[in-house]
């Protein structure tokens, strides 16, 4: 199953979003330090479980998105790509709202917001290692 039809039966079923729930509710109380990755990660973690945080936003365009997928995937078909990058996300813009009363497109949320259109995994490790290191040095003084 890819991710677009596990998106459109998510959108009428929410046991998958559930599970998931579950999953992060098991590991946030399972784990001091730990990384979750994904559009809902900051919203749940932040406005569900209550847990401090680091929240961090990577953005591009869609037509870099896009690529990035195509080259992940072996796909050679742009145009598939890209309509099903713009389903999937308009589906879990409806189901996070209807779910969880969030709007997925407020990035207020997030400690910082990185535009990675121009960037090569390198510089973003490199702006990302620094604000980590800066965040918890600061953490450690406010403590």
């Amino acid at each position: 199953m890819d991710i677009l039809n596990l998106s459109n039966i998510a959108e009428l079923n929410k046991k998958i979003d559930n599970e998931v729930d579950e999953i992060y509710k098991i590991e946030i109380n399972k784990n001091k330090n730990i990384i979750f990755e994904g559009r809902l990660a900051a919203f749940m973690i932040d406005k569900i479980y209550k847990k401090k945080s680091l929240k961090i936003w990577m953005k591009a365009p869609i037509d870099i998105r896009v690529k990035r997928i195509m080259n992940r995937e072996k796909s050679l078909e742009y145009n598939k790509e890209k309509e099903n990058t713009i389903i999937r996300e308009e589906s879990e813009r409806n189901r996070y709202n209807k779910y969880y009363n969030i709007n997925i497109e407020d990035l207020s949320i997030y400690d910082i917001i990185i535009d990675t259109k121009t960037l090569t995994p390198k510089q973003i490790f490199n702006i990302l290692e620094t604000y980590i290191e800066n965040y918890f040095k600061n953490e450690n003084i406010n403590e």
